[in-house]
This record gives C-alpha cells, structure tokens and sequence, in this order.
C-alpha cells in the first residue's frame, strides 16, 4: 500500500510540473502526501492535462490519449 501512494505521489508531482508553475508543483506534492486529499489534486491535473490534449485535437479516452491522433 505504502508503495502505490508513494508512486501515485511521484506521478502527480511529474504531470504536475508539465502542466503548472513550480509554487503549484509544490502545493500538489504536499496536497498528495495529506491522506484522503491525495486525490483531488490528481483528479484536478489530470483534467486540465484532458483539457491541454483535446484543445491540440489529440482524441482522450478512458485510458488516455492514442498516439494514432498525434499528427507527425
């Protein structure tokens, strides 16, 4: 269990720092570390990341975006 947070911490801090500032980098790393909160930060990145893709005409789904809608 202590290993999947700490990975699902590791993994919100690095889309984090694509998508937003450093101070909000940090806000997420610390949001995540707090039980119960963890999640609202991820889910928050995680839409704006769906967000940031679809505006770039790449198609989202339930398990990301395909590469076949990224134009070379």
């Amino acid at each position: 269990m202590a290993e999947t947070a700490i990975r699902s911490l590791i993994y919100t801090v690095m889309l984090a720092t694509q998508i937003y500032d450093t101070g909000v980098d940090i806000l997420t790393g610390v949001l995540a570390i707090v039980p119960c909160f963890g999640v609202l930060p991820l889910l928050i990145i995680n839409g704006k990341a769906t967000s940031i893709l679809r505006s770039n005409s790449i198609k989202v789904g339930l398990l990301g975006g395909s590469i076949r809608w990224i134009n070379p």
